[in-house]
């Protein structure tokens, strides 16, 4: 027999890794339409300027950080992880704002689209989910 709360509380666990992983990939690369960047990387002489990197390099870093970083620190920390999404309450939002940050890293990453507004509104709403989680049971 599946234990599906057990389940529910291991998915809200990797949805905790995913969010992670997302902010990972916000502070490491980015695109600025000219091609892909490291923000921590600057030109010779030129300290405001970022060189494109070649494709493979970024593919190796988001692959670095999704399929090994993350998935180690997974298996470390990830039944403390489960612990902790059983102790929040309404641990529900979590799995929402995990959804919505899929579908931006989809659309900025994957599709590769420069920032607009509805980009930043998801951002915005990911971490206000994450926030007023955080307030319900923190704070309250």
């Amino acid at each position: 027999m599946v234990d599906l709360i057990g389940l529910y509380n291991q998915l809200i666990a990797g949805s905790f890794l995913f969010i992670i992983e997302q902010i990972l990939l916000l502070i490491v690369v980015y695109n600025d339409g000219a091609g892909w960047k490291f923000r921590f990387s600057t030109v010779e002489d030129y300290t405001n300027l970022r060189p494109v990197q070649a494709t493979w390099k970024v593919a190796f870093v988001i692959f670095l950080i999704s399929l090994i970083i993350i998935p180690i620190t997974g298996y470390f920390f990830f039944d403390s992880l489960v612990n902790y999404a059983k102790s929040l309450q309404y641990n529900f939002l979590v799995l929402f704002s995990a959804l919505i940050g899929a579908f931006f890293i989809i659309w900025h990453y994957a599709v590769g689209k420069d920032w607009n507004i509805p980009q930043i509104l998801l951002i915005i709403l990911e971490f206000l989910i994450l926030g007023i989680l955080f307030y319900i049971n923190y704070v309250k």
